[in-house]
């Protein structure tokens, strides 16, 4: 993790180098960019059943859970932009398939594309703390939610996190 104090009022959180590594590393070669982490269909799963399901094989399975995880120390760093497809991604670590697979070569190009971005902080006033909650319901394949928070006390979140949620739960509304 890199640390830049260098602007006045604020400091800068990368993990160039790490992403470099991670892209490196990965059981194919990342080339191109996305626009986005992740595409609408990012909750749709198969069912085992589907005649076009199609399981990964024990090493590509193996590369799959070793990128995923170190995907899931950058989110919570300085790359939090892609919280939301690496929570969702590592739901499927245990029978990944084909469409995990290509799930998470999306969130690699993203990242090929973006990986001189930097998460920028900065603090308004010390005793204003604000927080943004949302959460969609009967979204994962199993019928569970996904839910999200961020907390800031000027520009950039100073907390985050997306995740699946542990009960099945209906909407409030």
């Amino acid at each position: 993790m890199d640390l830049d104090y260098t602007e006045k009022g604020s400091v800068k959180v990368s993990m160039m180098r790490y992403t470099g590594k991670v892209l490196k590393g990965f059981h194919e070669m990342v080339t191109g960019s996305a626009a986005s982490p992740a595409q609408d269909h990012l909750f749709k799963v198969r069912d085992e059943s589907d005649p076009d399901y199609k399981p990964l094989t024990e090493d590509f399975a193996q590369s799959f859970h070793h990128t995923t995880t170190q995907l899931l120390f950058m989110c919570s760093r300085a790359r939090r932009d892609i919280q939301t497809a690496v929570a969702f991604l590592t739901t499927r670590v245990k029978k990944p398939d084909q469409d995990d697979w290509g799930k998470l070569k999306r969130v690699l190009k993203y990242l090929n594309g973006t990986k001189h971005m930097k998460l920028k902080f900065m603090v308004d006033n010390l005793s204003i703390i604000k927080w943004w909650i949302d959460a969609s319901y009967n979204i994962h394949w199993d019928a569970r939610g996904h839910n999200g928070a961020m907390m800031t006390m000027g520009k950039g979140a100073i907390i985050s996190n997306s995740n699946k949620q542990k009960l099945n739960v209906g909407s409030s509304t």
